[in-house]
């Protein structure tokens, strides 16, 4: 939306006055008038053009979306690493069977992990080509601030899903460290609550990272889809009008 600010009342010409100031006639030639601006004369350029701002944000949408699959594909590697360990701890001999409590509890873990991981890459394909197919159909300015208010929004959501999960992951590392302490204060089959404590806590730890990592990403990208949305770049305009019988200065800029 181009936004013009008046500085100054229009300077109209008075009636009959000439708009030009006569140049002198020299030795060389008969008066000339000066140039005036043309009513078409186009502006000094305030802003890059619609398609590099299309071009940029549709650099901001990949790199969002390569930032999110690395992070899902880190979330499943880690739950196929804790698969196997698990599956190791289980069949492995223990004391009370300490190793297989946390064997269990790892695996557990895991194939949550594993599934979340699974559907949050899948979906994120489906993004991915819904946004080619936006990109290809790619309008005028209203449309690309719709796209940017529309990224700006999911990105807010995804930042509020990785809080609520970053909180439930807390809760876990704090469980695990309960369980692991009870494991000195005379409870049955300490040996099981040490080690079950244990993998928790380890397993919190990795969703901790996980989900920090989101949070701060997703909030980053709103951010900038944001400030594309309410960047503005201001120049001095000079244009006639009335037939060039009068002049206005002014500002303008897109929003």
């Amino acid at each position: 939306m181009l936004v013009a600010l008046a500085l100054a009342a229009p300077i109209r010409a008075v009636a009959n006055e000439p708009t030009t100031a006569p140049t002198p006639a020299g030795a060389d030639g008969p008066a000339t008038a000066a140039p005036t601006a043309r009513d078409d004369e186009p502006a000094s350029p305030v802003e890059p053009t619609l398609a590099t701002r299309w071009a940029e944000f549709d650099r901001l949408h990949r790199e969002s979306a390569e930032g999110e699959r690395r992070l899902m594909w880190g979330l499943t590697g880690a739950a196929i690493a804790s698969t196997a360990a698990g599956a190791a701890l289980l069949s492995m001999d223990g004391h009370d069977d300490a190793l297989r409590v946390a064997g269990g509890v790892t695996v557990g873990f895991a194939v949550i992990d594993a599934a979340l991981g699974a559907m949050a890459l899948a979906g994120q394909r489906q993004q991915r080509h819904a946004w080619a197919r936006r990109y290809a159909e790619r309008g005028d300015r209203r449309a690309l601030v719709a796209e940017q208010d529309r990224f700006a929004r999911e990105q807010g959501q995804e930042a509020w899903v990785f809080a609520l999960n970053l909180g439930l992951d807390v809760g876990y590392v704090m469980a695990g460290a309960a369980g692991a302490t009870a494991s000195f204060f005379g409870v049955d089959h300490p040996d099981r609550w040490l080690a079950g404590g244990l993998a928790a806590l380890a397993q919190g730890a990795i969703l901790v990272v996980i989900d920090s990592v989101g949070v701060v990403r997703a909030r980053r990208y709103q951010s900038a889809a944001m400030d594309a949305m309410t960047s503005l770049a201001l120049s001095p305009v000079v244009s006639t009008i009335d037939g060039g019988r009068g002049a206005m200065l002014g500002l303008a800029g897109r929003f």
